[in-house]
């Protein structure tokens, strides 16, 4: 694993991260565009021996509720989110203080607190089933787009300046679309 002090720490840029997503969450993203990510995430490299949604749920210390699947977010390190230990402080919900998730079959996995942030582009949410491969569901495609599953989307505010529409970092200049932060 690189990690951004070679001495354990959190993961760096360009490696991809996990996020388990309750069934009430991955409702949210994928039917109405829930676009903000935050909380416990892992490395999914690390975690891909956890590949049954009995598994998951076990090292993440969720009640096993007997459902055939449970859905996971897979994303790059998004720019302006940061990575921070957990912390012991007492929740309502599990923890991780000792910054692994609980260890299943020999498998232990380093988790973190990511930061609240929006998804990047690119992150896809997969459902992991008990007995068939993982099923691929979604694509987030940016502040502009959302998710390519979701029935609802409220896209970013709009400016509008001189014959231009900009929308998150997406620029369309008489029916030019371009990346905004790529401008001529």
């Amino acid at each position: 694993m690189r990690t951004d002090d070679d001495g354990g720490g959190a993961p760096v840029s360009g490696v991809v991260l996990q996020k388990l997503l309750p069934p009430g969450m991955s409702g949210l993203v994928r039917e109405r565009g829930y676009d903000q990510l935050g909380g416990y995430v892992v490395e999914a490299a690390a975690a891909a021996a956890l590949s049954t949604p009995g598994a998951l749920r076990a090292a993440y210390g969720i009640a096993d509720d007997a459902s055939p699947w449970i859905d996971v977010v897979r994303f790059a390190m998004p720019r302006c989110a940061t990575l921070a230990a957990p912390t012991g402080a007492e929740r309502p919900w599990p923890s991780f203080a000792a910054g692994f998730l609980r260890p299943v079959n020999e498998t232990i996995v380093p988790v973190w607190t990511l930061s609240t942030t929006r998804y990047p582009p690119g992150a896809e949410v997969w459902r992991v089933h008990a007995d068939a491969p993982q099923e691929f569901l979604a694509v987030y495609r940016g502040a502009a787009r959302g998710w390519s599953s979701a029935r609802e989307w409220r896209p970013a505010s709009r400016l509008r300046h001189l014959r231009r529409v900009v929308l998150g970092l997406v620029e369309r200049v008489r029916r030019d679309e371009r990346h905004a932060e790529h401008r001529q």
